[in-house]
């Protein structure tokens, strides 16, 4: 059956709208940038830098004959790690290092007035009425760009309306040489970065008026060691853009996981054999049509399983009955045989017997076999439950030494419990009994309740250990009966522990020998 909302569909719907979601930020930065062009890197905190520094080089230069200037600039450029120059209002070089201005350089700058335009009676260029508009500056008096006049130039100092100068009636302090406009390009041939601030110098003590010129700072990197750019907003942007994109996507991966993560759990308890197991099948991807299968599964492997442990037990049952008189015969045939009859009479009696023991076997795992919550459970005290089986099992055949806290209970069933304690005993006496003393030892752990059975025998091969507990399994292959059993002692065990509510597991020993471990809970 078709999923009615594929997998594949769920991601490629979640890929594109986060891909819309990318492109719409993407929009929006580029028409930020559009709208404030390559000098949008000059805003914030790094633009307030770099006038700053452009403010404290005007004043120094204003303080300063023009013998040092080309010190003050080369002093800056060292601290900062850029080269900086100074252009007159005819592009000529004022202080700093002689340079060829590249193309996109000029179109940035001021245009050089063309046949006195633009001058004052000295020759000098007026400070435009608005620095920010434009480049051009037109004649005293004249409208500029913007429909403004430009002010009157009297001096190569040009008294002007400059927010702190003379002309408003406020005197500037030293140092707050004003700055008009900044601006960043890239040139080619060679690679080259240029931060451009276009401001005025005042004149030193008792001078009055500007002189228009623009500070150039000159990098071969774009960052300039980050007084150009600073890489940390962008970095901060990039984590911001990243952590969108991971909540957008957290839900949707988060669920996957998680419908993950159950269909691991019901898959590993139903290869333990808990097939009462049921996973959520609500999606309607595939995975919720791996849900809905794992619970078909589940539901008919705990009918096949109940229905073959059932017919298990009714055979048993049934047996019972015919060896129980089979039994009765044979010792009637005992009681009036010869001598010469004796001896294979007491064969059919060994094996008749047998078949009884093996009958049993059949019908504890069929009692056992019942589900936590049909077993009436009370606290058991597991000292008392080892002892008794230890003696009753270690009889004249091994040693067996019981190692249990007088006061450590738990919450099983009693003959439950006996049952599978009296066969790991006998099982560890069959294998290992001549190797040394088998060992119960219990202890608290947690809400649990841990009972060891230890031996000192071969142990068993590793990649027999996760089989050993199935019914009829056993690590020697040829079954003959001088090497085991039917391969249903641990399988009894294990069957009657998960009835109270417990978990059986072996393992060997780093040393030597066998070690199962019994848990129940404590209450």
């Amino acid at each position: 059956m078709t999923p009615r909302f594929p997998l594949t569909a769920k991601i490629l719907t979640w890929f594109s709208l986060n891909l819309l979601l990318l492109m719409l930020v993407a929009w929006l930065g580029l028409r930020f940038a559009t709208r404030s062009g390559f000098d949008s890197f000059l805003a914030g905190h790094v633009g307030g830098r770099v006038e700053s520094t452009a403010r404290a080089i005007f004043g120094e230069l204003e303080s300063k004959p023009r013998s040092e200037w080309n010190g003050v600039l080369a002093r800056y450029g060292e601290t900062h790690g850029v080269k900086f120059i100074l252009l007159g209002h005819e592009l000529e070089t004022l202080a700093g290092e002689e340079v060829d201005l590249p193309e996109t350089l000029r179109a940035q700058l001021p245009r050089p007035p063309r046949g006195g335009e633009g001058f004052g009676p000295n020759g000098r260029s007026a400070l435009p009425g608005d620095l920010g508009s434009g480049n051009n500056f037109g004649p005293p008096g004249a409208k500029g760009p913007g429909g403004k006049k430009g002010p009157p130039v009297e001096s190569d100092w040009t008294e002007t309306n400059t927010p702190g100068s003379k002309a408003t009636g406020k005197q500037e302090p030293p140092g707050s040489a004003p700055i008009h406009r900044r601006f960043l390009v890239q040139s080619e041939n060679p690679r080259a970065y240029w931060v451009g601030l276009m401001g005025a110098l005042r004149p030193g003590t008792g001078g009055t008026g500007h002189l228009r010129c623009t500070l150039l700072a000159r990098s071969s990197t774009f960052t300039a060691g980050g007084f150009f750019f600073d890489y940390r907003p962008w970095v901060l942007f990039c984590a911001g853009v990243v952590a969108v994109c991971g909540l957008f996507w957290l839900p949707f991966i988060s669920g996957i996981t998680r419908s993950i993560a159950q269909l691991t759990r019901a898959t590993r308890q139903i290869a333990d054999g808990q097939f009462d197991v049921r996973v959520d099948d609500k999606r309607t991807d595939e995975i919720g049509q791996l849900g809905a299968s794992i619970n078909r599964m589940s539901t008919r492997l705990e009918g096949f399983v109940s229905g073959q442990k059932r017919s298990l037990g009714d055979i048993a049952h049934e047996l019972c009955s015919p060896l129980a008189r089979l039994q009765m015969s044979v010792g009637i045939l005992e009681q009036h045989s010869t001598e010469q009859q004796k001896e294979p009479l007491a064969d059919l009696s060994e094996e008749v017997q047998h078949m009884s023991d093996l009958v049993n076997e059949l019908l504890s795992i069929s009692k056992a076999s019942l589900k936590p919550g049909n077993v009436k459970r009370e606290r058991v005290n597991v000292k008392t439950v080892a002892d008794h089986a230890a003696q009753r099992e270690a009889a004249n055949k091994g040693e067996v030494i019981v190692e249990v806290p007088a006061d450590l209970t738990c919450f099983a069933r009693p003959e439950l419990l006996q049952r599978a304690l009296s066969n790991l005993v006998r099982n560890a006496l069959r294998y290992a009994g001549d190797a040394g003393p088998i060992t119960i030892t219990a202890r608290r752990d947690g809400n649990n309740c841990v009972i060891l059975v230890t031996d000192l025998g071969p142990g068993v091969p590793p990649e027999h250990l996760d089989r050993i507990f199935d019914a009829f399994y056993r690590t020697d292959p040829d079954r003959a009966r001088n090497t085991g059993g039917a391969g249903l002692g641990l399988a009894i065990v294990k069957t009657c522990i998960e009835a109270c509510g417990g978990t059986a597991t072996a393992r060997n020993r780093e040393t030597r020998g066998l070690e199962v471990r019994l848990t129940l809970p404590l209450q």
